[in-house]
């Protein structure tokens, strides 16, 4: 786990590595790549690229795009990142 400039535990330092966790697996249920996610969403390949590697998370209009392109409900992926994030911490 990653630690802030105090030294203290920063809990929202592997959001991103989640992120792109629950993004890969997402993609893989649907047979998709990352191509295809940039073809489905319109976002650039640097874009898809730092979510899938866990460089970035997206803002929420980013996230309703990915949603809509893997055909499931926001609420739902958002879900699937936070249990990824809790499995990290652990």
């Amino acid at each position: 786990m990653s630690s802030n400039q105090s030294g203290e535990t920063d809990e929202f330092a592997l959001l991103p590595e989640a992120f792109g966790s629950a993004l890969r697996v997402e993609a893989a249920r649907k047979g998709m790549t990352q191509l295809a996610l940039v073809e489905r969403t319109g976002l650039s390949k640097g874009t898809i690229g730092n979510y899938w590697h866990g460089r970035q998370t997206p803002r929420l209009k980013e996230m309703t795009v990915l949603s809509r392109a893997l055909g499931v409900e926001v609420g739902d992926f958002y879900d699937r990142i936070m249990a990824e994030h809790a499995r990290m911490q652990s």
